[in-house]
């Protein structure tokens, strides 16, 4: 797991605990999709789909926040 990833899924998981849907911990993973990349990643599973639709606006502005929370963050930590 890198630094920085690990540190946005906090956020996320902070941001999208705010929006009521039941988020686990964050853990980190050695999948493809994440260890091959040049930047932070994160993987989010959401579910059930029809909450998850019918909170799009709300989750969407949740998400928003923990990109500009972790962005904080980073200019803060260099």
């Amino acid at each position: 797991e890198s630094v920085g990833g690990k540190s946005l899924a906090g956020c996320l998981t902070t941001e999208l605990r705010a929006c009521g849907l039941p988020v686990s911990d964050p853990c980190g993973m050695r999948l493809p999709v994440l260890r091959e990349t040049r930047m932070p990643a994160v993987l989010v599973t959401l579910g059930p789909v029809r909450a998850a639709v019918d909170a799009a606006t709300e989750l969407s502005e949740h998400v928003v926040r923990a990109v500009r929370s972790w962005m904080a963050l980073c200019s803060h930590a260099g």
